[in-house]
C-alpha cells in the first residue's frame, strides 16, 4: 500500500504534533504546518515536510500551498485541522459589542483574528483540497475541536458526491499548549460588568488544563489510527463525530441533555408555526 499524504495545521506542538509524528512513524508523508516554522525543527529532523501558513493567510496563499504540496507528493490524502486558539475574555470584550467607552482599543481585530484562525482559515484548506479529492474521489477531512466545541450542535457531514469524509474530533483534557497559555490569548479591553463572570470562567480553565487527563501522545496515536482504520480502529466503522479523551463522553451527554431540555420547555408550541395546523388556530 503507497504511503498516505498528510497535511496537519497546528504541528508545533500538542495534540497535531503528535497527530503528525505518530502518521510519519507509519511511513507516512506528512506536511507539518504551524505558524513559527523554528517550532516545526524537531518534525522535520524526523522526516516530516514543514511549511509555513501565517493565520491571516488568505484564501488564494492557501490554494497556493496546496497546490505545492500536490505537485509534490501527487495527492493529500489526510487533511488534519488542529490550529486554533482561546481567547480569555467575554463576548462583550471580543469585538462587536464592545461599548463606545472601549471602541479606541479596537478590540473588533481580536474578534476578526480569532474568526479568521479558527473558522475561516480551516475552511479556506477544505475549500482548496476539497476539488483535488474529488477528482481523486477519496479523501478525509478531520477537524480536531476542545471539549467547549460540545456546546455546538454535533454533527458532520459526508459529501459522497466529492468522495471524502469529513470528521469532527472533540477532545478532553490534554497538557498542551492550552495549559501552558501559549494558545490563550487574553482580550485587551475589559468590561467591568464581565469580570466576576470572568473570574469564575478562569477558575474552571484553571482546574480542567491543570489537572490533564490524557496524554497527547496516546491522542495523536489514536486519531491516527482512527482516520486510517488501523491498529485499535481496525475493522471499526468510523464515525462522523468521534470523542478523544474519557471526559468527553460524560460532556457530550450534558450537552444533549440540555439540548433536549431546551428545546422542550416550551412543550407543543415549538410545533405552533406547523402550516398543517393554522386550520386549528
Amino acid at each position: 500500500m503507497d504511503p498516505l499524504v498528510w497535511f496537519v495545521t497546528g504541528a508545533s506542538s500538542g495534540i497535531g504534533h503528535e497527530v503528525a509524528l505518530s502518521a510519519s512513524r507509519r511511513g507516512d508523508k506528512v506536511i507539518a504546518v504551524a505558524r513559527n516554522e523554528e517550532r516545526l525543527d524537531g518534525l522535520a529532523r524526523l522526516g516530516c515536510q514543514t511549511a509555513l501558513l501565517d493565520v491571516a493567510s488568505l484564501a488564494p496563499d492557501i490554494r497556493r500551498v496546496i497546490d505545492r504540496v500536490v505537485a509534490e507528493f501527487g495527492s493529500i490524502d489526510m487533511l488534519v485541522n488542529v490550529a486554533g486558539y482561546i481567547p480569555e475574555g467575554c463576548g462583550e470584550e471580543t469585538g462587536g459589542f464592545i461599548p463606545p467607552s472601549l471602541h479606541q482599543l479596537d478590540s473588533d481585530a481580536e474578534l476578526v483574528q480569532l474568526y479568521t484562525t479558527n473558522i475561516f482559515r480551516p475552511l479556506r484548506l477544505i475549500n482548496a483540497v476539497l476539488p483535488y479529492m474529488r477528482s481523486w474521489r477519496q479523501g478525509v477531512i478531520a477537524n480536531v475541536a476542545g471539549i467547549s466545541a460540545l456546546r455546538g450542535a454535533p454533527g458532520a457531514r459526508q459529501d459522497r458526491t466529492a468522495g471524502d469524509k469529513r470528521l469532527r474530533c472533540p477532545v478532553g483534557a490534554f497538557p498542551n499548549e492550552l495549559s501552558q497559555s501559549r494558545s490563550q490569548f487574553k482580550i485587551e479591553a475589559k468590561v467591568d460588568n464581565c469580570q466576576s463572570i470572568m473570574e469564575s470562567i478562569r477558575e474552571t480553565f484553571s482546574s480542567f488544563y491543570g489537572a490533564p487527563q490524557g496524554d497527547p501522545r496516546d491522542a495523536g496515536r489514536l486519531i491516527v489510527e482512527v482516520l486510517t482504520k488501523s491498529g485499535r480502529a481496525a475493522g471499526r466503522k468510523v464515525p462522523g463525530y468521534f470523542a478523544v479523551g474519557s471526559d468527553v463522553p460524560t460532556a457530550m451527554e450534558h450537552a444533549h441533555r440540555s439540548i433536549k431540555e431546551q428545546g422542550e420547555a416550551l412543550g407543543n408550541l415549538v410545533g405552533a408555526t406547523d402550516i398543517s395546523r393554522r386550520g386549528n388556530r
